[in-house]
């Protein structure tokens, strides 16, 4: 096995994981989680293969998938009754 099918096979197993996540009820919060976590491993497989239009877009994946760690995770402020 190749580092490259490594990457492959980590990057499939996370994609899947964190698409479950998100799909599951109450759990959507750990698939940001997940999604967010796994960016390195996207940059690295990117670049790996030479794929460098994905390479450059993963800015904006980092702001996406923090915009729902930020809006899943945020401590919710106390109501003032």
């Amino acid at each position: 096995m190749t580092v490259g099918h490594l990457l492959e096979i980590l990057t499939i197993i996370a994609s899947l994981l964190t698409s479950a996540l998100l799909a599951s009820k109450g759990r959507e919060r750990y698939g940001y989680l997940v999604g967010f976590c796994t960016l390195p491993l996207w940059v690295i497989t990117e670049a790996w293969y030479g794929q460098w239009v994905y390479f450059f877009i993963n800015p904006v994946y980092f702001i996406i998938w923090g915009q729902g760690l930020y809006n899943h995770w945020r401590v919710k402020e106390k109501k003032e009754k």
